[in-house]
């Protein structure tokens, strides 16, 4: 399990190789989040971890599904940044899961091992039926 606040740094990571990827800055991030100024900046500073409402509202700036920063907090890998190959197959990371509430995280690893399982047959046989 990762530790809360090495993981509420990745989310910080996360964001912050987003904007620089994008060539944003964080005073941009604030305008298109709609988000207040000393939040924000508290935030990425790492001295505050923001209200799901706020996370939101930044999950859509930057594009992300609901609950990514929570997810990525939680010890999830953040979504790939647009034009890396960080795997060097043909692996696609766009397909991301969300643990809902209620589920203890050994319950949660089965659940998406065998969600991961079922999907990749799916695409083999998807692949053979052409």
């Amino acid at each position: 399990m990762v530790n809360r606040t090495e993981g509420e740094q990745a989310a910080r990571r996360a964001i912050k190789a987003w904007l620089a990827h994008h060539k944003k800055s964080q005073a941009w991030l604030r305008t298109a989040a709609k988000v207040d100024t000393g939040t924000l900046n508290e935030f990425l500073a790492g001295n505050r971890w923001p209200k799901l409402a706020t996370q939101g509202k930044i999950e859509d700036a930057l594009g992300w599904s609901a609950g990514t920063i929570s997810a990525i907090a939680e010890g999830d890998p953040p979504p790939p940044l647009p034009g890396t190959d960080v795997s060097g197959d043909h692996h696609d990371d766009d397909l991301q899961f969300r643990k809902p509430d209620g589920i203890s995280k050994d319950e949660w690893q089965r659940i998406r091992a065998e969600s991961e399982r079922f999907i990749q047959w799916q695409i083999d046989q998807a692949a053979t039926e052409r």
